[in-house]
C-alpha cells in the first residue's frame, strides 16, 4: 500500500471542515445566534434547503459506493490486500462510528438544537437527544480518511476534505448539531480512519 506521507493527507482531509467550523466561530456572536441564522437561511431558501438534505442524506452513501467498487475489483483481480482492506475499514466504520459513538450519543444525551431543548437527557434511546457527536461527520470522516491515505495523492485529499466539510456543514445548516457535535464527529472519523489505515497496512 502506497502512502508516503500520511500526515499530510491526513491534514488535507481534515483542514476544510476545521477551517470552516473555526470561521463559524469567528464571526458568530454565540451559538445561539448562529443555529438561528441558518433556520432563518434554510426556511428562506428552498434551493439551499433542498441542496443540503441531498448532501446529508447521500453523502456517505456515495463514499461507501467507492468501497463497493473496490471491494468488487478486488475479488475481481484476487487482490488480497485490497479487499482485506474494506473488510477491515467495514469492521472499523461499524465498531468506532456506529458502536462506539451511538453509545456515546445516548449516554450524554444532549439535545439537537432543532428541539429548542437545552437540558441534557442521559442515557437515552430518544434520537432528539442525540447530537453530540455527529454521526454523519464521523461516518464521513471514517471513509474519507482511509482513501486519502491510502493514495496518497495531494489533491485527492483535499478533494475528500472538501465532501467531509460539505456534510459536516450540512448538519449544521439543518440544524441538527452545533458545531462543536460536528468537531468531535469528525474526531471519532479522525480516530477511525487512522485505524482502518493502520490496520490496513499491517493486514492488508
Amino acid at each position: 500500500m502506497q502512502n508516503p506521507v500520511p500526515l499530510r493527507d491526513f491534514l488535507l482531509v481534515s483542514l476544510p471542515l476545521l477551517l470552516l467550523l473555526a470561521v463559524l466561530e469567528a464571526f458568530s456572536s454565540s451559538t445561539g445566534e448562529l443555529m438561528w441564522a441558518l433556520r432563518l437561511h434554510k426556511s428562506q431558501n428552498d434551493l439551499a434547503r433542498q441542496v443540503m438534505f441531498w448532501i446529508t442524506d447521500w453523502g456517505n452513501f456515495a463514499i461507501y459506493g467507492i468501497y463497493v467498487l473496490l471491494l468488487g475489483r478486488a475479488l475481481a483481480q484476487g487482490k488480497r490486500g485490497l479487499w482485506r482492506g474494506v473488510l477491515i475499514f467495514a469492521a472499523v466504520q461499524i465498531a468506532v462510528n456506529l458502536v462506539l459513538l451511538t453509545g456515546v450519543k445516548m449516554a450524554l444525551g444532549r439535545p439537537r438544537p432543532l428541539t429548542g431543548l437545552t437540558t441534557f437527557q442521559h442515557f437515552t434511546l430518544d434520537s432528539r437527544f442525540h447530537s453530540l457527536p455527529s454521526g454523519h461527520t464521523a461516518e464521513i470522516t471514517g471513509s474519507c480518511m482511509p482513501l486519502a491515505l491510502y493514495r496518497g495523492r495531494p489533491l485527492l485529499s483535499l478533494a475528500l476534505g472538501c465532501v467531509v466539510a460539505l456534510v459536516g456543514f450540512s448538519r449544521i445548516y439543518l440544524n441538527e448539531h452545533y458545531p462543536s457535535d460536528v468537531f468531535f464527529g469528525w474526531a471519532f472519523g479522525a480516530f477511525a480512519g487512522c485505524l482502518t489505515h493502520t490496520l490496513w497496512k499491517k493486514h492488508g
